[in-house]
């Protein structure tokens, strides 16, 4: 199970995500649910700008054309379903 990749996660963010795994332990349920990513190109796509949109000088445009282009079209399709349409 991974809390996150550094920098993308904050320390504080980390430890957030530690104590909201042991609640999810006490209180008998799987703690790797928590953190599951969905597999839709949509959340995949947010998941990026989160991650790298920040850094680059064309991060906002490069979100934008994300958010007109894909979401629209193929932001709800799994991802599997997604790459096997090519």
């Amino acid at each position: 199970m991974s809390l996150g990749t550094y920098p993308a996660t904050s320390l504080t963010k980390a430890h957030t995500r530690v104590d909201e795994a042991c609640a999810a332990i006490e209180d008998g349920t799987d703690p790797r649910e928590l953190f599951a990513k969905p597999d839709a190109l949509q959340s995949i796509c947010e998941e990026w700008a989160e991650r790298e949109a920040g850094g680059l000088r064309t991060g906002a445009d490069r979100c934008a054309a994300l958010k007109r282009s894909v979401d629209p079209v193929l932001g709800d399709r799994p991802v599997k379903t997604s790459a096997a349409a090519r």
